[in-house]
């Protein structure tokens, strides 16, 4: 079951952020364009669609981010209207996915006690690579995050 893309899901007060990433030449990932913003009474067929759409933007050898990452432009921070990952971390709940060629794994995060969050791979949900079964699984996934 090799990882094809992965993306994150931002549920926010009035939005949800779908954010797609990208793998640096030296492998690191990291969120870029495209960003869906979805309403938070999206269905879970939209939502799941922003998501294969996510997968599908998913790039492997972009350049790697230089010495001053503050400087570099940020696609969710600039999505969301918040300033920096601090209040992005404190007014979203975040989902992690990535992308199979047979399935997508949902991991929800716990928010950390200083900042950032933490996958909880232990209530990881795999589901098939549908836009239907894939919002379904945020849906799921979403009770689990803080």
């Amino acid at each position: 079951m090799d990882i094809r893309a992965s993306c994150n899901v931002f549920i926010r007060k009035n939005h949800i952020l779908v954010a797609s990433s990208a793998q640096t030449v030296a492998g690191i990932e990291l969120i870029v364009d495209p960003v869906f913003e979805l309403s938070v009474n999206a269905t879970t067929g939209e939502i799941g669609r922003a998501v294969l759409d996510s997968f599908a933007a998913y790039k492997v050898g972009v350049p790697d981010i230089g010495p001053d990452p503050a400087n570099m432009p940020n696609a969710i921070l600039k999505a969301s209207g918040c300033r920096d990952w601090g209040q992005l971390d404190r007014t979203s709940l975040n989902i992690f996915l990535t992308g199979h060629s047979d399935a997508v794994t949902v991991i929800p995060t716990r928010r950390a006690v200083e900042s950032g969050s933490t996958h909880l791979r232990d209530q990881s949900i795999k589901c098939e690579v549908s836009a239907e079964s894939i919002g379904e699984a945020i849906r799921v996934a979403l009770k689990s995050c803080s």
